[in-house]
């Protein structure tokens, strides 16, 4: 699917040039003299060789057709991934706020292995992920992505497939890209940058490439700035015993806090207090719980980022030189990315703060109404920004050399050998986190001499820092008081990893007029983590978050064997049949050893037909996060089904096991390649997968969790704990190996070229269907698309068309997402009011000119409109004290995007 570039490098020596048209999905295009093709999943090479798993192939000129800039946007136009985890999807988180992760299947991103010039690339989180915002998208020659298990060719991680970033290698002068954008809103800016030189030296024995590579984006900081979140749509429970037990309704507000502060209960209950402490009659409105509809409540869902901005920077440089069939190679690379969200979220106390009687800023009028004894349940609630947003301020800093040789040893043998050394400095903070303490203190006032007193300072000077805190009306809060409950919570993580690796390969016998091949090598790796956090996260001292320390080491030792056997060639209906079989046995310090396998099998029926299939065991070793985290907190919306589906915020505490075992897939794929003659340029693919997981690896969710206890899990019920309303307080999430987990559905490729006029147009297709897909509880979650679920849409596809005349290129693509239900276990008027969500198309368009084009040198202006149209996305509206209205996962919350920017080379 590599579209002509405009401007292409030299092609590498161990990959096809470039192509007149698509390449399809299979990666089965002839390579040109003396070329060889590297197919990710295999470590086998030979010229023409084809895998029998499918492998789809992403070209330089998808980047630039599509208008993206960066690899995870890239990788976002293959339907069989899911964006879990991108700028619009991270606005509640503290730690990894702007990253970019990549996920097959929706298996986790912790199950797609990331390889870069098919090495391993050290993690950039300790839950041994890449946050792709680390490589230069501008070096990119290709994208290989193989979407079945290749863990016998590439170890642990690849249960839900490979993801191999091939960056050119021989740049040939100068070449770069200046670009800017804008969203149809004034928001969202992006600013990129990309400069490389390459040369050959030494009578052309040596070649050198040197890159760097900048990007900014502003973000979108307000979710209220887009027209369909003006509604306030979210889930509210039914407070009636009738059904639907819930509802998704607009104008959704909290019930038990306000700007100001609502008394919740008491004597008080109902009375709020705008600017200056006035006190006010606050107005309730329907289907009242934790969150009304209508009323005057909070509507939390205006207080809160869009998308994280976020900004990367990236230097990298690659050289090697041929000393007469030996030729030493290295790479070199160093990245800086940070992700700030200035608004996280907002402090919040949900109904749960005490308010004494004495309390030294409460109305004189308004305490007399309170009874004389000491109010001692919670009665007050405030959601806060005029204390100042908690703000996340995530960065990652990363280096890695890959140094090593390779080159032949007679009879067409070859190897390599090579060393790797990687470094990830990750950094979290938190600025204006709430020390729980310094809170309850600030809170707790009265008068001394008519001056408002810390109490805990009214007899005896206990805390001689503690200024109290006015609570009663927004703004009212002291600077100093703010300054007082206020800390920055820090999380610094050293991640480090060593690799030492061998493979050989070549002929091992002829059958007939084509050679078996054999390829054999080992590993030695080395992932090591240290991770240390503030003294007050240490104990569990801030509103949220609290990361605690966390030191673990993981040695892996692995050897593998790969075989190609060309069993059948030139026979009637076999013109060729080959089989293809790996195993590799890994043992790991943490969990023992285990032995992975593949069996596979490519039968070209004739020039119409290709069938192929394969059939593997894939493993997952548990990582330095699932193994040695120490307990973490945060927040989460539930609705409890044993209080008739009451919707509320409870704590959450993670934490790592280390008794746990790697987890084990049985995957099968199935497909068949249709290149008819008699349609010239016409390609087509279909392929079947089934995956299977066991003692799968995972916490459950605290909504799994609840539903699991409510319906007769006992062992779930011993994660929950419960106040005397029987209402939820927290759920302990820990890392278990937890249950079988399943997906299947079949993916679909169709490419067509062909000459039109003076030019060429190119048609190309790419859809994936989901027929199953269980993870962790035993509910399949095909179709659900409701925010925070972990579903899929059943049917994910991307059409483009593609016109290339002259200078002038035009691109035009259309993006289908599917629609759904909201929950897969609701049933629609019993457990919700509307249960449906309806799909959405997005129109994509590019305009691309040459404006200088020589053999030398090329000057091309582009311009790019992504959601032409500006389609919305639907309503999907979580059940947090800051709700999202829609699910940025699957749909584009940012609207229509313009970018404009020219490319050269010289």
């Amino acid at each position: 699917m590599a579209f002509p570039a405009a401007a292409q490098e030299a092609p590498n020596a161990t990959v096809p040039g470039p192509t007149a048209g698509p390449i399809p999905a299979e990666t089965n295009a002839e390579p040109v003299a003396g070329d060889e093709i590297v197919v990710t999943g295999s470590r086998i090479a030979r010229s023409g060789f084809t895998s029998p798993t499918p492998t789809t192939v992403l070209g330089a000129a998808e980047l630039d057709n599509a208008g993206v800039t960066n690899v995870g946007q890239l990788a976002q136009q293959i339907p069989a991934f899911t964006a879990t985890f991108t700028p619009a999807t991270s606005t509640l988180q503290s730690q990894l706020a702007g990253a970019a992760f990549l996920n097959l299947r929706n298996l986790g991103n912790n199950r797609t292995l990331v390889l870069v010039n098919s090495r391993r690339f050290v993690s950039t989180t300790t839950g041994a992920t890449v946050d792709t915002n680390v490589v230069p998208s501008s070096l990119i020659e290709r994208v290989e992505v193989v979407t079945g298990g290749a863990s016998a060719a590439y170890g642990s991680d690849a249960v839900a497939g490979v993801v191999n970033l091939i960056l050119k290698r021989n740049v040939q002068g100068v070449t770069g890209e200046i670009q800017s954008g804008i969203s149809t809103y004034g928001d969202n800016a992006t600013y990129k940058g990309s400069l490389a030189w390459g040369t050959g030296f030494a009578d052309g024995a040596g070649h050198f490439t040197i890159a760097a590579e900048g990007e900014k984006n502003e973000g979108v900081l307000s979710q209220a700035s887009r027209p369909w979140a003006d509604g306030a749509y979210g889930l509210i429970s039914n407070p009636a015993a009738g059904n639907p037990r819930r509802f998704i309704l607009p104008g959704l507000q909290l019930a038990n806090a306000s700007l100001g502060g609502l008394f919740v209960n008491g004597p008080l209950r109902g009375t709020d207090f705008g600017p200056g402490g006035v006190p006010r009659p606050f107005v309730y409105g329907q289907y009242q719980g934790a969150y009304q509809i209508g009323g005057s409540g909070v509507e939390g869902s205006d207080l809160i980022s869009l998308s994280v901005p976020f900004e990367r920077y990236s230097f990298y440089s690659t050289g090697e030189y041929d000393f007469g069939g030996l030729t030493a190679f290295f790479e070199g690379s160093y990245s800086y990315s940070r992700g700030y969200n200035p608004r996280l979220t907002p402090p919040f106390n949900l109904g749960n703060i005490t308010i004494q009687r004495d309390n030294a800023f409460l109305p004189a009028a308004l305490a007399a109404q309170l009874p004389t004894t000491t109010i001692t349940t919670p009665n007050f609630g405030r959601f806060s920004p005029d204390f100042g947003y908690f703000e996340s301020d995530t960065s990652n800093r990363t280096k890695r050399i890959v140094a090593g040789l390779e080159g032949e040893i007679g009879a067409g043998w070859k190897f390599t050998i090579y060393g790797e050394y990687g470094k990830t400095d990750y950094r979290a903070l938190l600025r204006n986190n709430v020390i729980t303490q310094r809170f309850t203190r600030a809170v707790n006032s009265v008068l001394v001499g008519g001056v408002p007193t810390c109490r805990v300072n009214a007899v005896t000077v206990t805390d001689a820092a503690c200024v109290p805190l006015n609570l009663f009306g927004q703004g009212s809060p002291s600077a100093a008081a703010l300054d007082y409950i206020h800390g920055t919570q820090s999380y610094d993580v050293d991640i480090d990893q060593r690799v030492a690796a061998a493979e050989i390969q070549g002929n091992l016998f002829r059958i007939g007029k084509n050679a078996v091949t054999l390829a054999v090598g080992g590993e030695v790796r080395q992932d090591k983590v240290s991770g240390v956090s503030d003294a007050i996260s240490q104990s569990g001292g801030f509103a949220i978050g609290n990361p605690r320390a966390l030191a673990g080491k993981i040695n892996v030792k692995e050897a593998f064997a790969e075989v190609l056997v060309p069993l059948i060639h030139d026979a009637p209906f076999f013109q060729a049949l080959d089989l293809n079989g790996a195993i590799r046995v890994t043992d790991y310090s943490t969990s023992g050893t285990v032995t992975t396998w593949k069996g596979g099998a490519t039968w070209q029926v004739n020039e119409l037909l290709r069938l192929r299939a394969t059939r593997s065991r894939d493993i997952r070793a548990p990582n330095s996060d699932e193994l040695f985290t120490n307990a973490l907190f945060r927040f989460a919306g539930i609705s409890d089904p044993a209080n008739n589906g009451s919707t509320y915020t409870v704590q959450i505490i993670s934490q790592g096991n280390r008794a746990l075992n790697p987890e084990i897939a049985n995957t099968f794929t199935a497909g068949a390649v249709l290149t008819p003659g008699f349609v010239p340029g016409l390609r087509a693919s279909v392929d079947y997968y089934d995956i299977k997981i066991r003692d799968g690896i995972g916490q459950l969710s605290a909504q799994e969790t609840v539903d699991g206890c409510f319906t007769g899990n006992a062992e779930y019920c011993g994660f929950i704990a419960r106040n005397g309303s029987n209402q939820v307080t927290s759920v302990t999430s820990t890392q278990v190996n937890v249950a079988r987990q399943t997906t299947r559905g079949v993916d679909l490729e169709l490419s067509y070229t062909r000459p039109l006029g003076d030019g060429t147009i190119s048609i190309r297709g790419l859809g994936t269907y989901v027929d199953k897909l269980v993870l962790i509880s035993n509910i399949d979650r095909v179709g659900q698309v409701g925010l925070g679920s972990s579903g899929v849409p059943r049917w994910k596809a991307n059409a483009s068309i593609t016109y290339d005349r002259g200078p002038f290129t035009l691109f035009l693509q259309d993006r289908f997402v599917g629609g759904g239900t909201y929950d897969a276990t609701y049933v629609e008027g019993v457990d919700i009011n509307d249960n449906s969500v309806s799909g959405r198309n997005y129109v994509d368009l590019s305009l691309q000119l040459k404006v200088v084009d020589t053999p030398r040198q090329r000057v091309q202006l582009f311009f790019n409109v992504r959601n032409l149209l500006n389609q919305d996305p639907p309503h999907t509206p979580s059940t947090f004290q800051t709700p999202s209205q829609t699910n940025g996962v699957f749909y584009d919350v940012i609207g229509r995007q313009f970018a404009t920017g020219v490319r050269f080379r010289f």
